[in-house]
């Protein structure tokens, strides 16, 4: 009987991860060219956003021949399209620090852009799974999840890509933004903390610098 009660949960965890891809104009920005494409976008099914973990590896797109063709981070400094309204920039870096997947073999990664400027802030993603639990006096199961979580990364000019963590964020980040007195101590006193990342960044490009 248990068995059996475990199938509908590893159904549904499947069915989140789904793929499925959208055709979407974009551009794709090198060291000397700008190149109007096609992108073939891998979206999750269900939900219709866009897999990030997926395209941070790669992106398929059709030339102006009508050519499929893969692009890999080390062939392009950045790629561009808008999706559901909103413009998507992923620039691509070089793995200064352990990001994607551990079966890659790629020494670049695509960073979604969050906020742009002295400081860079990047958005990367992966899959993030919770086990299940079992229940002694019902003698069932309860299933695990599975979702796409989000680590904030920085960058300051060219130099390495700083990964925020949030058990640390107080310290680490204060410390990483004390040439910003007053940024460091709202960070300090908490007025500031890893939810407002944005914020945060774009308080120190604008008044900072």
């Amino acid at each position: 009987m248990k068995k059996y009660l475990l199938i509908p949960v590893v159904l549904f965890c499947c069915s989140i991860y789904a793929q499925a891809a959208e055709m979407v104009k974009g551009k794709i920005l090198t060291d000397k060219d700008t190149i109007d494409v096609t992108f073939k976008i891998p979206v999750f099914a269900i939900t219709g956003d866009v897999n990030y973990i997926k395209l941070q590896e790669k992106v398929k797109y059709m030339d102006a021949s009508g050519n499929q063709c893969v692009l890999k981070p080390d062939q392009a400094v950045e790629i561009q399209f808008t999706f559901k309204g909103s413009k998507v920039r992923m620039l691509s870096r070089y793995k200064s620090i352990y990001l994607g997947s551990m079966f890659s073999s790629n020494e670049y990664i695509f960073l979604q852009l969050l906020v742009d400027g002295g400081v860079k802030l990047f958005g990367h993603y992966r899959r993030q799974s919770s086990g299940g639990m079992y229940n002694g006096a019902t003698g069932m199961y309860t299933g695990g999840g599975s979702h796409v979580a989000n680590d904030y990364i920085l960058q300051k000019g060219n130099g390495t890509l700083v990964q925020v963590y949030g058990g640390s964020f107080k310290n680490e980040m204060s410390d990483y933004f004390s040439q910003c007195p007053a940024l460091a101590e709202m960070i300090r006193n908490k007025t500031y903390r890893i939810r407002d990342m944005e914020a945060i960044v774009k308080f120190y490009n604008t008044s900072c610098n």
